[in-house]
C-alpha cells in the first residue's frame, strides 16, 4: 500500500489500532530498540470495530458463553475511524518514553477508493 520494503517497515497491527498498554509496549520497543523513526498509525473505514458497542458485545459474549472473564478490560470498539485515529495519536504522542523526536502521524485507508488520507489534530478555526 505505501511502497515500503518490508525491512523498511516494523508492522505493528492490532484490531481498531488501538494503543493500549501492548500497543504502547510495542512502540517503546520498536523506537527504542529497532530504530524506528516515525509512526504512522493508519485505521481504514469500514472497520469491524465500527459495528458494534463493547457492553452489547460483552453482553452477548456472557449470554453465549456463561462466562464473565476479567480480560479483556475492554474491545476498544468506535464510531468514527478518523476520530478514533485522532485520539490514537494522541495517546501514542503522550507517552513519556516515546521520544518527541518521532514523528507519529494518523490516516485513514478508505477501503474503497484505495486512497489514504492524513488525520490532522484538531484544528483551531482561524476568523478574519
Amino acid at each position: 500500500m505505501l511502497g515500503l520494503a518490508d525491512k523498511d517497515v516494523d508492522m505493528i497491527r492490532n484490531f481498531g489500532t488501538v494503543i493500549d498498554d501492548d500497543g504502547v509496549r510495542s512502540l517503546v520497543l520498536s523506537t527504542r530498540l529497532l530504530g524506528t523513526r516515525e509512526i504512522m498509525i493508519i485505521n481504514h473505514t469500514d472497520c469491524g470495530m465500527l459495528r458494534f458497542v463493547d457492553s452489547d458485545l460483552e453482553d452477548r459474549l456472557r449470554k453465549e458463553t456463561g462466562q464473565a472473564p476479567i480480560a479483556p478490560a475492554r474491545f476498544y470498539s468506535f464510531t468514527d475511524a478518523e476520530k478514533n485515529t485522532r485520539e490514537q495519536v494522541q495517546k501514542a504522542r503522550s507517552h513519556p518514553w516515546i521520544s518527541q523526536e518521532v514523528p507519529i502521524r494518523g490516516f485513514v485507508y478508505d477501503v474503497k477508493t484505495g486512497r489514504l488520507s492524513e488525520v490532522f489534530a484538531d484544528a483551531v478555526a482561524v476568523v478574519g
